[in-house]
C-alpha cells in the first residue's frame, strides 16, 4: 500500500508521468491538489486494485488521460463518479 494521504501538491507542477501504480491500495484520500498543474498523464494504474482520490481537500487543474474521455478510466479508480469533489471536512485513511 502507498498513501498520500492528507499529502500537498502545491508546486508550480507535480507530475506523475509514466508513474507506476502497482501496489494493491494508493491512497490520495484527503490531499491538497492546488498546485497549478499535476499530472498523471500516461500513468499506469493496471495493476492496482484500487486508487483512491476521495474527498481531496483541493483538486486544482488535475489532468489525466481520460480527462477527455471518462469512459477510459480505470477500473480501480475512486470514486467512480469523476471528478472528486473537494471537501474541507476529510477523514483520512
Amino acid at each position: 500500500m502507498a498513501t498520500f494521504s492528507g499529502a500537498t501538491f502545491s508546486g508550480q507542477t507535480t507530475s506523475f508521468y509514466e508513474a507506476t501504480f502497482s501496489g494493491k491500495n494508493t491512497w490520495f484520500g484527503g490531499a491538497t491538489f492546488s498546485g497549478e498543474t499535476t499530472s498523471f498523464y500516461e500513468a499506469d494504474f493496471s495493476a492496482a486494485t484500487e486508487v483512491s482520490f476521495t474527498q481531496p481537500r483541493a483538486w486544482n487543474s488535475v489532468k489525466f488521460d481520460w480527462d477527455e474521455h471518462p469512459e477510459r478510466m480505470p477500473t480501480c479508480i475512486r470514486p467512480q463518479d469523476w471528478p472528486p469533489q473537494a471537501s474541507d471536512d476529510v477523514e483520512e485513511r
